[in-house]
């Protein structure tokens, strides 16, 4: 039973929102090409740095301050007189 089936190609501007099979990703035909074309994919993200930089900044600015560790060291002598 093949799950995978061709997909038609469309201009790149006539986008459309498709939700994921997951029947098809477990399927051993889809596990087959997977493992045929991983090595050869790449992934392209692009963001605007600057704001990705001021979004960080301002969330971490409303985070709670997390308090300075401290740590306590104590000397002490035992006297052991029965085994």
């Amino acid at each position: 039973m093949t799950v995978i089936k061709k997909l038609p190609v469309f201009n790149k501007n006539d986008r459309v929102e498709i939700k994921v099979n997951k029947q098809v990703l477990l399927s051993p035909e889809f596990k087959e090409l997977w493992n045929k074309i991983k090595y050869k994919t790449y992934y392209n993200i692009q963001f605007d740095i600057d704001s990705f930089i001021d979004d960080c900044t301002r969330e971490m600015q409303k985070m709670e301050r997390i308090p300075l560790s401290k740590i306590i060291m104590q000397l002490a002598k035992l006297n052991i007189e029965k085994k």
